[in-house]
């Protein structure tokens, strides 16, 4: 849990910009690896991506929305 971007996701309406925001709260408290496989600056950047897709997608499904997993037809197929 990254509860910085937890505490800032509150009382926000969850939109583009908090959810940016909450995906640089988590990347600056992510503490990864640096591997052959990754480094650590990619590893902090994927993690705001990540947090920032699922805010979003939260967001989406609390307004009806529906929203695919995985996100992304070019992997899966369009529905």
């Amino acid at each position: 849990r990254i509860t910085g971007a937890e505490s800032f996701l509150v009382g926000t309406d969850g939109g583009p910009e908090a959810a940016a925001e909450a995906g640089r709260l988590a990347a600056e408290a992510a503490t990864p690896i640096s591997d052959v496989r990754a480094s650590l600056e990619y590893r902090r950047a994927m993690a705001a991506v990540v947090v920032r897709r699922a805010v979003n997608g939260a967001i989406a499904r609390a307004l009806g929305e529906e929203v695919g997993i995985p996100a992304s037809a070019s992997l899966f197929g369009a529905r």
